[in-house]
């Protein structure tokens, strides 16, 4: 690295630490969680970049690709490259500077995640109050969210959709912007958020009628358009119907069946393949270091979603509430399509960074309700027995 690099670096963790301290201040994160996240998320931004040197990355592809490709901001992978080229072409960033940048924005989203957790997390002693705690400080979210590609900004915008549906009236124009980043580097994930959001909005009675109203047309004008637009992305054609929707699927569960982390999931029931997509690999699936670090962050998950999702999903269901229900959809819809669909579990640890913060949304909703009917509960037969 040259001294200007080293400058240029030092300037970019300096600019992101004190973004991390402000966001902090304004999320009511405190100071120290702000301070860690960064120092947990920069250090794997930085193993990111080592790794992707000596094994050779998707990350260096587009780094790489930035400097011999125009701008093409076309959603997926040409709009990704052309948002690189910002940094290489004008700004002569180096390969880790560029991670920087990404870096950044994955940090942004794990504080407005943190920012979700902590205002509905209802634990304050015992062991359970460091729940919000292991699932920022999981592997997978930092490693993920800090490296060049689509990932960051994925995990990035659904964070910030789910920030902006907590309060969906003050801030609808983070929804707005929370779907089009989505559309611009994966648009059949956006039509799902547009879809959720659809059904979620109209339906809540936290939102007022009119916008309910208002939102509806809009979604629906959406939808229609991205829908059209995601079919023509994927090669089906704006006209095709169910057959081929299903043919497609049926097809992508061969694809990437080269590699030593592919499974065959044309042989599974659909419980298997959600669980396959969720919850591998574990132990038995994997070796290595990585491996066994995946593995363990799988069955932190794992336990986390069965100690809370399957007795309190129909209690939360019951609600009105447009985040509750946006999510709720949200996941249900998106497991569905990628569990279906992704036959590599390389592929289906990234992707999943997608549904994640959703999924630990619900956990932190469930765990709320639950503490408040139980102190209601204890409240109630402490008032009967004096």
């Amino acid at each position: 690295m040259t001294s200007l690099d080293v400058i240029t670096t030092y300037s970019l963790l300096m600019i992101t630490l004190f973004f991390s301290f402000s966001m902090g201040q304004r999320l009511r994160l405190g100071k120290l969680l702000p301070f860690s996240l960064f120092l947990y998320h920069s250090a794997f931004c930085a193993f990111y970049w080592h790794w992707s040197l000596d094994y050779g990355a998707d990350s260096s592809m587009y780094y790489l690709k930035s400097f011999i490709i125009d701008y093409t901001f076309r959603p997926g992978t040409y709009f990704v490259i052309s948002f690189v080229k910002i940094f290489t072409n004008n700004l002569h960033l180096s390969l880790f500077n560029t991670f920087l940048i990404f870096n950044f924005i994955g940090l942004f989203g794990l504080l407005l995640l943190a920012n979700v957790l902590k205002s509905l997390w209802p634990y304050r002693r015992g062991y359970m109050k460091f729940i919000p705690y292991i699932i920022l400080f999981l592997p997978g979210l930092s490693f993920w969210s800090s490296a060049i590609g689509k990932d960051t900004p994925a995990f990035f915008a659904i964070c910030l959709a789910i920030f902006a549906l907590m309060n969906i009236t003050k801030r609808k124009h983070l929804f707005i912007i929370a779907i089009v980043l989505m559309f611009t580097i994966r648009p059949h994930i956006a039509l799902l958020m547009v879809g959720a959001a659809s059904v979620a909005l109209a339906s809540a009675k936290d939102v007022k009628i009119i916008h309910r109203f208002a939102f509806s047309i809009v979604a629906t004008i959406a939808g229609f358009f991205a829908f059209n637009f995601t079919m023509q992305y994927i090669g089906l054609g704006s006209d095709v119907g169910i057959s081929g929707i299903i043919e497609y699927i049926l097809g992508r569960q061969d694809q990437n069946l080269g590699g030593g982390s592919s499974i065959n999931i044309k042989d599974m029931g659909l419980p298997m393949k959600l669980f396959s997509y969720l919850f591998r690999p574990l132990f038995i699936d994997t070796s290595g270091v990585l491996g066994f670090v995946v593995s363990v962050e799988n069955v932190i998950l794992l336990s986390l979603v069965f100690l809370f999702i399957p007795m309190g999903i129909f209690t939360i269901t019951s609600g009105n509430h447009a985040a509750v229900r946006f999510n709720i959809i949200f996941v249900i819809a998106g497991l569905l399509l990628l569990s279906l669909t992704t036959a590599n579990m390389g592929i289906s640890i990234r992707q999943k960074t997608m549904l994640l913060p959703s999924i630990f949304f619900l956990i932190a909703v469930i765990a709320n309700v639950r503490y408040r009917k139980k102190a209601k509960y204890l409240n109630r037969y402490t008032h009967e027995t004096e």
